[in-house]
């Protein structure tokens, strides 16, 4: 059947409706996301099928992981259950800090294999590796733990659910919006290293050595971060 083609029998939910509308809405956006996760599916999947170093065997199925989750909350988002998506996100943010840590530190990557880890602490020992995202990740984090993993004042309101699109409700899916970029920025960084063989075109990381990388963003890098965080744009820097 063709994923345009609708059965007759289908009966559309109220959140198929919100996400037809959020959809229309956000259409550069939703185009972006839609081919940003597909293209980070299937680098991860290709690494995968083809790994030979067993130290990632562990960071890919992280990675592969918090992309699931980011995709669940980019789901949650445009069906309008905006309340749960902060959590999500904030459960993909910490599943990638602690596949950078592994892959940055090969004894924590042996803790991890034992789960000893101490995973809560991923996200300020990330700030250390990436120093130059490392605010702005702290900052994203922060927000969502305090609003939406702890009960914060997001859950004073009574979020009402309806299919109709109000000014308020389109206002806080704006706000929302960079969160769920950031998380698919966290995730595209780190692949990009992690699945080196299968990136055509490198945005942040230069190869310096046998399995050696060094943060430097391309021009083209820059002017896609640009066009990703739009508004945001200042606050997400690719340079070490």
């Amino acid at each position: 059947m063709n994923a345009q083609e609708v059965p007759e029998d289908f009966v559309p939910t109220l959140s198929d409706l919100s996400a037809y509308q959020v959809d229309k809405l956000f259409q550069d956006d939703m185009r972006l996301l839609g081919n940003w996760g597909s293209d980070l599916f299937l680098r991860l999947r290709g690494t995968a099928d083809v790994n030979e170093i067993p130290e990632r065997t562990p960071v890919l199925g992280l990675l592969s992981n918090a992309l699931l989750t980011a995709t669940a909350a980019l789901e949650l988002w445009r069906r309008g259950f905006l309340l749960q998506v902060g959590t999500l996100l904030r459960n993909a943010n910490e599943t990638v800090a602690v596949a950078a840590v592994i892959t940055s530190d090969a004894s924590a990557g042996e803790r991890h294999g034992m789960g000893k880890l101490d995973t809560a602490k991923a996200l300020t020992e990330l700030k250390t590796l990436w120093p130059d995202i490392g605010a702005t990740v702290a900052k994203f984090t922060g927000y969502l733990s305090r609003e939406f993993v702890h009960i914060g004042t997001g859950y004073r309101a009574w979020f009402r659910f309806s299919p109709g699109l109000t000014e308020r409700h389109v206002a806080d899916l704006r706000d929302m919006l960079p969160c769920i970029k950031m998380t698919f920025y966290l995730i595209d960084l780190l692949s990009e290293m992690v699945c080196w063989q299968n990136v055509a075109h490198p945005r942040h990381w230069q190869k310096t050595g046998p399995q050696r990388y060094e943060r430097r963003t391309t021009e083209a890098g820059r002017e896609w971060v640009k066009k990703v965080f739009k508004e945001q744009a200042s606050e997400v820097s690719d340079e070490p």
